[in-house]
């Protein structure tokens, strides 16, 4: 059981800053891409609950750092999140250029299916936690996840269902 616990305090250091890259990464595409869709006449609504799973992405990431300072590495836990990391990297990858943070109609009247990418960053804050011994932020994280995304898909249901016209 000891070979599956990593008890340099660089091993958890080495894990989170790589995380953080990605994640930053992500996001400057994010703004990118939403900016663009915009340009191009994309209509963004929900701009009143935008902030809510960002705030909890930036907050996860944010307890993360802090608390995990000097923690050992259980590695089974490391192991389970990879595979939510894979599929929440091919879930962006999918959406391409239409992946943004924001909630967007693009200019032909589709609106990007985001719940894939929903799903596994809420599966990530659930997970990712006890590979540091933090086992309260998992539960904690994954329930403030899913609530900023069911508001998302709240402020979709109520978008499409109003129906408006495209420009």
């Amino acid at each position: 059981m000891e070979a599956l616990i990593d008890t340099d305090p660089g091993a958890a250091r080495l894990l989170l800053g790589a995380l953080l890259v990605a994640r930053l990464v992500e996001f400057s595409f994010a703004r990118r891409n939403a900016e663009r869709l915009i340009e191009a006449g994309a209509v963004e609504f929900g701009t009143d609950i935008h902030v809510w799973l960002p705030l909890v992405h930036a907050t996860w990431l944010a307890s993360l750092m802090f608390a995990s300072e000097g923690a050992q590495v259980w590695w089974p836990a490391v192991a389970a999140w990879l595979p939510v990391f894979a599929f929440r990297i091919r879930a962006l990858w999918t959406l391409g250029g239409n992946w943004t943070t924001r909630l967007l109609r693009l200019p032909d009247g589709r609106v990007p299916d985001l719940r894939a990418a929903d799903i596994a960053a809420c599966a990530e804050f659930a997970i990712l936690p006890f590979a540091f011994g933090l086992w309260w932020a998992g539960p904690l994280f994954a329930v403030a996840g899913a609530a900023a995304v069911m508001l998302r898909r709240r402020a979709e249901k109520a978008f499409l269902a109003a129906d408006l016209p495209v420009d």
